[in-house]
């Protein structure tokens, strides 16, 4: 594979005519460059590939991306709540930006499937929190309120909010968060939430899909 390291403009560029997400490749990240990245529609994962090298940055650019509009659609879990979704939430608490650095850490558990959260996006994202950049939203036990059982967390930039990691250790915690972060949106300036890819969780919970250049066109407005 091929290390390049290049404007990220230009990357932009590139990504419009690749036929794969996964667009090139770096050694290192920087927060800006993580930022920059964001405004181009381009963000960054480790590399799954540790026979390749152990600091390996993959940057990718999805041909169709995944967006929760604002508000979410009628017929989605966000849209619509189920009666066990607002159980859940009267049992539990949320919070905003009160806990960054623990749902940050709770999503780099070993133990979760899929782990892609390392020290060095860790670090990356600690920085762009303390630049004012990163939002987070935290869910507790409200019998305790202080047992940290849910969360997610990302980056703002203008009127988007770019997910990048949540978790739970209860059940619907994360959905709770997600909730959440839709009912903060508009204190926020939030008018979209970017979930990178359009899982099939997140298309149940009220995400969309969008092909690239309408991703961009909105990012550019």
């Amino acid at each position: 594979m091929e290390f390049l390291h290049l404007d990220l403009d230009k990357i932009a560029a590139f990504a419009r005519t690749s036929e794969t997400d996964l667009i090139f490749a770096t050694l290192f990240a920087t927060p800006e460059m993580v930022m920059h990245g964001y405004r181009c529609g381009i963000f960054t994962m480790p590399l799954p590939y540790p026979d390749l090298a152990p600091a390996i940055f993959g940057w990718y650019f999805p041909k169709v991306r995944g967006i929760i509009p604002l508000p979410p659609p009628h017929n989605s879990v966000l849209g619509s709540p189920p009666r066990s979704l607002a159980k859940s939430r009267s049992r539990m608490h949320s919070t905003l930006d009160v806990h960054f650095p623990g749902v940050l850490r709770a999503c780099m558990d070993a133990e979760r499937e899929g782990r892609w959260i390392d020290s060095r996006i860790e670090n990356i994202y600690l920085s762009l929190w303390k630049m004012g950049f990163g939002h987070s939203v935290e869910v507790w036990d409200s019998a305790s309120r202080n047992e940290l059982i849910g969360g997610l967390y990302g980056i703002q930039f203008g009127e988007f909010f770019a997910g990048e990691s949540m978790f739970h250790a209860r059940s619907d915690a994360s959905k709770v968060a997600l909730a959440e972060l839709v009912d903060s949106a508009e204190r926020l300036g939030i008018v979209m939430i970017d979930t990178q890819w359009p899982t099939a969780h997140l298309l149940r919970m009220g995400a969309i899909s969008m092909p690239w250049q309408t991703y961009l066109e909105i990012l550019d407005t």
